[in-house]
């Protein structure tokens, strides 16, 4: 990639980490609330494997 396509490459990958971190976010306050997976996944529309795959992620674990 050259330029301008390296760049807009750049941006997607930060907007996808970005969109990442706020079901990271979400799924700890469901979380927090006292939902279970499945209500979680019910509620966000996310499934249930990457509800588990995030929900006992701390926050350190999830930027690595």
């Amino acid at each position: 990639m050259i330029g301008l396509e390296k760049v807009q490459h750049k941006e997607r990958g930060s907007l996808k980490k970005s969109k990442r971190w706020n079901m990271y976010l979400r799924i700890q306050e469901l979380k927090h609330l006292g939902l279970n997976v499945s209500q979680i996944a019910r509620h966000t529309g996310i499934s249930r494997n990457t509800i588990y795959k995030y929900i006992d992620m701390s926050p350190d674990e999830f930027s690595t």
